[in-house]
């Protein structure tokens, strides 16, 4: 059984929380924080370790901060009793420039903080570092790209992740109908595109059993005439 470092655990709660405090679901009033924590909590269930769980819980923080800048919200977020390294870890995708500069030194105090194994998880989940941020789709594009060469760790939260957004959007999509893609930047054409194609990247060298529930939740969506209530 996996063994949890209960004040880590608790500490990157904290943090998820502040980061993503005024953060609602697309096209409902939820808490954002619900969604990372489903993402986390299913980490777990598929075997993921505690970095990998701490790593869902921060996945989206870096590329939901809009522009905000690390002195806005370094004094909001709790401080671990003892930092973990200092600032020499080298990331692979974020550059010390100012359009990315917010993103730099929040993944900087994420390594101080976690580690420099949840640093890296969190910016190899990341899909924007600068603000304003890239076009939707040249985004997307570019992550579907990384996909395809990210370690076994990284796959199975990201997987984690398009697993929680499928599951919530065929729900959503249940009760509202096609509705439903008008929240979402690719629309229904855009979306059903990005998810088909994330998952065959997901599947490059890549061998899980979440592999099969998200192509089973993307046949719900893409077929109207399944009902597998």
């Amino acid at each position: 059984m996996i063994k949890l470092n209960a004040g880590r655990i608790l500490l990157a709660v904290e943090w998820a929380m502040t980061l993503h405090k005024e953060q609602r679901r697309k096209g409902r009033n939820i808490p954002y924080i619900t969604h990372l924590l489903s993402v986390a909590s299913k980490v777990l269930e598929c075997e993921g370790d505690e970095d990998q769980f701490i790593s869902a819980l921060l996945h989206d923080s870096v590329e939901d901060q809009n522009g905000i800048t690390i002195s806005e919200i370094a004094n909001k977020l709790p401080k671990a009793e003892n930092e973990e390294i200092g600032d020499a870890f080298h990331f692979s995708y974020v550059k010390d420039e100012d359009e990315s500069k917010s993103a730099l030194e929040l993944l900087k105090m994420i390594a101080r903080t976690f580690g420099e194994k949840v640093a890296y998880y969190v910016e190899q989940c990341s899909d924007s570092f600068t603000y304003p941020k890239k076009p939707w789709k040249q985004r997307k594009e570019e992550f579907i790209a990384r996909c395809y060469s990210m370690s076994p760790e990284v796959k199975l939260i990201v997987a984690c992740d398009k697993w929680h957004n499928l599951y919530s959007t065929y729900h959503d999509y249940r009760r509202e109908g096609d509705i439903v893609w008008l929240q979402f930047n690719g629309k229904k054409e855009g979306s059903i595109w990005y998810y088909r194609e994330i998952i065959q990247a997901l599947k490059k060298n890549w061998y899980h059993p979440i592999l099969s529930e998200l192509d089973f939740y993307l046949c719900c969506l893409v077929d109207k005439n399944n009902d597998f209530s």
